[in-house]
C-alpha cells in the first residue's frame, strides 16, 4: 500500500506539473498571438501569421484541456490507492520546486546489492524465505517404527427415585426407596506394528524431497527476480536523475531564445515559424523534467 500510494502520489504530482506547463504555453502561444496581431495591424505581418498563431493558441488550448483531465485522474488513482472515497476532497502537497538530488551524488549513497540473493530489508513475501528448505515439513522416522499406545475410561452412574413407598404385592414386603448407582472402568493397552505398506514410506521420502528441491529452486528465482527488480529501480532512478539535471538545464535554455525570439519577432525582426519552433522547444523541455519525476 505504501508503494502505490507512492507512485500515486508522484504520478499526481507530474500530472499536475503537465498541466502547469501546459497552461504557460498558452500563455506563450497568447503572447506570440497577440505579436502576429500587432504586426498585422502595423502592415508588418501577414494572414498567414495571425493564421498560424491561432492555430498554435488553439493546440495550446486544447492541451490545457488534456492536461486537466490527465492530472484529475491521477487524482483519483491517489485517492483509490489511499482507501479512501472518490469524492474526498483532499489538498495535494505541491513538489514541483523542490529539487532532487543529482545523480552523482546518489550514487555515493546506494546500498550495495550483494550476489548470494536478495537484501535482508526485502519482503519474505517476495523473495520466498518462508519457503526455505529447513522449514519444509520432512516425514519423521518415528511414523515408519512401531507403535505402542494406552488408552483409558471411568465412568460413574447414579440413579435416584423418591418415592414414599409402593404398596406390597402378595409376601412382597413394601418398597420405600428406588436407589441406583453403577461405575465402570476400562483399560487398553495396544501395539501397532508396520508389516506391509506398499510402497508409502518410500513414496512419502520421494514426494517429501521433491519438496524439497522445488522449494529451493522457487528460493533462487524470487530471490533472483528482488535482486532484478531492484538494480533494474535503482538504475531507472539513476538515469532519471541524470536525465533530470540535463532537461532542467535545456529548459531554462530554451526559454531564454523564446523570450530572445519573442521580443525580435515583436519588432518586426524573425518569423513566425521560428517563434513556434522555440515554443515547441520551452514545452519539449519542461516535458523531459516532468517524465524524470
Amino acid at each position: 500500500m505504501i508503494y502505490d500510494v507512492s507512485v500515486a502520489f508522484y504520478l499526481n504530482a507530474a500530472a499536475r506539473a503537465r498541466a502547469a506547463t501546459a497552461a504557460q504555453s498558452l500563455k506563450n502561444a497568447q503572447a506570440v498571438e497577440a505579436a502576429a496581431n500587432d504586426r498585422y495591424k502595423n502592415s508588418i505581418g501577414t494572414v498567414v501569421e495571425v493564421s498560424q498563431a491561432r492555430q498554435a493558441t488553439a493546440q495550446a488550448r486544447l492541451a490545457v484541456v488534456q492536461a486537466t483531465g490527465g492530472a484529475q485522474n491521477t487524482y483519483l488513482n491517489l485517492i483509490s490507492a489511499m482507501g479512501i472515497s472518490p469524492l474526498t476532497k483532499l489538498k495535494i502537497a505541491d513538489v514541483s520546486r523542490r529539487s532532487l538530488t543529482p545523480g552523482h551524488d546518489y550514487v555515493g549513497r546506494t546500498g550495495h546489492i550483494g550476489g548470494a540473493g536478495a537484501p535482508a530489508g526485502y519482503p519474505d513475501g517476495l523473495c520466498g524465505t518462508k519457503g526455505q528448505p529447513g522449514e519444509l515439513p520432512r516425514p519423521p522416522a518415528a511414523e515408519f517404527l512401531p507403535k505402542i499406545f494406552l488408552t483409558g475410561t471411568s465412568a460413574w452412574n447414579s440413579g435416584n427415585l423418591n418415592v414414599t413407598a409402593l404398596p406390597s404385592i402378595g409376601s412382597e414386603a413394601p418398597t420405600v426407596n428406588l436407589l441406583g448407582n453403577r461405575s465402570s472402568s476400562s483399560v487398553f493397552l495396544g501395539a501397532s506394528v508396520p508389516l506391509y505398506d506398499a510402497g508409502v514410506r518410500a513414496a512419502r521420502v520421494i514426494q517429501a524431497q521433491a519438496d524439497i528441491d522445488n522449494a529451493n529452486v522457487m528460493l533462487v528465482r524470487r530471490q533472483n527476480e528482488a535482486v532484478r527488480q531492484i538494480v533494474l529501480a535503482d538504475n531507472a532512478l539513476r538515469t532519471s536523475l541524470s536525465a533530470y539535471s540535463a532537461s532542467g538545464e535545456l529548459s531554462k535554455a530554451a526559454q531564454t531564445t523564446f523570450d530572445a525570439a519573442l521580443a525580435a519577432y515583436r519588432n518586426g525582426v524573425g518569423s513566425i515559424t521560428d517563434l513556434k519552433h522555440r515554443e515547441h522547444a520551452i514545452a519539449a523541455g519542461q516535458e523531459c523534467v516532468h517524465r524524470c519525476l
